[in-house]
Order: C-alpha cells, then structure tokens, then sequence
C-alpha cells in the first residue's frame, strides 16, 4: 500500500477555477499580450504623428486611440475571460465542475481524483508552479494544469508539496 504524504482536499468552484485561470493566462498569455499592447501603443504614435502631419486634426489620432484601445481591451480583458467561461462550461457539460477534488501525494507521482477519473502526475513532469492567494496550480510539461486549494491540505502541508516536486526533480536532473 503506498504511503500518502500529503492530501489536498476541495470543492472547486466557478470562482476558484476563474482566480486559477486568470493567474495561468497572466504568466503564459500575458507576456505576450504585454509585447503586444507596447507595439500597439508604439503604432498608435507613430500613426498619430502621420495622421496630425498629414491632416493636422489631432481628432484622427484621438479616433484612432479608441480603434487602438478597443483592440487592447479585447486583447487584455475579454479574450482571457472568455476562454475561462468557455472551460468552465465544458467542465460543467461533462459534470467536472462544482466537483470534489482529491489530489494525493505520494513519493515520485501524485493522483488527481475528480470523481469521474483519476489522474497520476509524476513530480518531474512538473514544468511550472504558479501561487494566487488561494491556490497553488501545478502545470505539466503538457500544460495540464492542477489546482491545489492552500487551505484544503487535510495530510500535509503545501511546503510538504513543494518540497516533494523539488527533491523529484533535483533527482530527475542528475539522471539527465
């Protein structure tokens, strides 16, 4: 029988999944989105110098940074959520969503169980860790995310966790 080392146990709920993928977009989308929105801004001056040049009505250049705004909010603001809405209501259709979420530790993996199937992750198949105030999400190299409620451990701690994938994936670089 193997040993559990740590148990994080929790409901997760609309409000969970949202705070968990708003940090997600914000560490992978949102560099992007920032490159972006410096290269729209960096278009809409040099437009703006053209337009007022050309013309000589600043209300071109002004008409222009609403296109240019309305683009960044779309960008920035609404993409983002809705993805998160779109995700949550394919886990809601396949009755993920509002469900108990059991992630046990053991040594080397850690099992998922969602109630409708379990999922074991090795700790070196870990690429990323990212903190929100409520949760620790665990993304794989496969960019599978898992959300751990940091409050939720009933067995363990979250530095119990983390120092688990650490001592994993120490091991797993001294063997490449």
């Amino acid at each position: 029988m193997k040993t559990i080392l740590a148990e994080n146990r929790f409901i997760l709920t609309k409000t969970l999944f949202y705070e968990g993928m708003r940090r997600v977009s914000a560490a992978s989308y949102g560099k992007t989105v920032k490159k972006l929105l410096i290269g729209v801004a960096l278009l809409w001056l040099a437009l703006s110098v053209w337009t007022v040049r050309r013309s000589g009505s600043v209300s071109y250049a002004l008409m222009e940074l609403a296109v240019l705004a309305a683009v960044s909010l779309w960008l920035a603001v609404l993409l983002p959520r809705g993805r998160a809405r779109r995700a949550w209501k394919t886990m809601e259709d396949n009755g993920s969503a509002e469900a108990e979420r059991i992630t046990d530790f053991f040594i080397g993996h850690l099992e998922v169980n969602t109630g409708l199937r379990t999922v074991s992750l090795a700790y070196g198949e870990i690429a990323e860790i990212l903190h929100t105030d409520s949760l620790l999400l665990l993304i794989s190299r496969e960019k599978t995310g898992i959300m751990l409620k940091k409050d939720a451990f009933t067995r363990g701690t979250e530095e119990t966790v983390l120092q688990l994938i650490e001592e994993a994936q120490k091991e797993d670089a001294t063997h490449d």
